[in-house]
């Protein structure tokens, strides 16, 4: 809760939120590494909306701070979409 990026910017700690929202993103970047070997569309989806070009997908790739400092994330809808059942 101390690290929560909506309190910091409430309290403009930009730096702070920065710092937030990296390690975030990393710690994405990392999941999609090992998720590459069983989902590796989703994988590469992940990569493409956290900013990580060229993606190395191997284990050398796991080490903190691949992902360039100011990649641009995307948002471009969710990977999984809601499945909804229509009720009769």
């Amino acid at each position: 809760e101390e690290q929560a990026p909506w309190k910091l910017h409430k309290e403009g700690k930009a730096d702070e939120v920065g710092a937030v929202m990296y390690n975030l993103a990393e710690g994405i970047r990392q999941a999609a590494v090992m998720l590459y070997p069983f989902m590796p569309t989703v994988a590469e989806m992940i990569a493409e909306r956290i900013g990580w070009d060229n993606p190395r997908w191997e284990v050398s790739s796991l080490q903190w701070g691949v992902l360039p400092v100011g990649a641009s994330v995307s948002a471009s809808g969710p990977i999984f979409p809601r499945i909804v059942e229509e009720r009769e």
